[in-house]
């Protein structure tokens, strides 16, 4: 693995990930693009079992993380679009007005995403499953 400073423009973050997707998943789809050294999948400290919906991954080339970005930004994976940006490239913003800090705090809300009552699986609405129908239980 390359020293911690010299990895800086070959990190990817990825945000807006589905609660269960896993490392192997992440592997999966962005080996693509380059060889990945390092997955960071931020767990949910209250479930190990779920991510809190972000994580990066370091490419051992800047051409593989650049091709990453241009390629998957703003793409479905696990039911939910993904925005994927390199690591540094995130410009700052000004947080002088009360909108602008609650909507940046909005990813470490614990529990932003709702369940869906089709299928049951966290992550996406009702309107958007593509997964089948769960039998519902007999109320009586």
């Amino acid at each position: 693995q390359l020293p911690s400073g010299s990895d800086v423009h070959c990190k990817v973050k990825i945000v807006n990930l589905a609660y269960n997707t896993s490392k192997a998943r992440i592997m999966k789809t962005f080996q693509k693009y380059g060889v990945l050294l390092k997955i960071d999948l931020v767990a949910n400290p209250d479930n190990p079992k779920l991510s809190l919906g972000r994580g990066s991954v370091t490419y051992e080339s800047r051409v593989g993380a650049k091709e990453c970005v241009e390629k998957m930004n703003e793409q479905c994976l696990d039911g939910r679009v993904i925005r994927v940006f390199l690591y540094n490239s995130k410009p700052r913003r000004s947080l002088d007005t009360p909108a602008k800090r609650a909507s940046t705090t909005r990813y470490w809300v614990k529990d932003i995403s709702t369940k869906c009552f089709r299928c049951g699986e966290v992550g996406h609405i009702e309107i958007n499953c593509t997964n089948e129908a769960k039998p519902k239980p007999c109320p009586l």
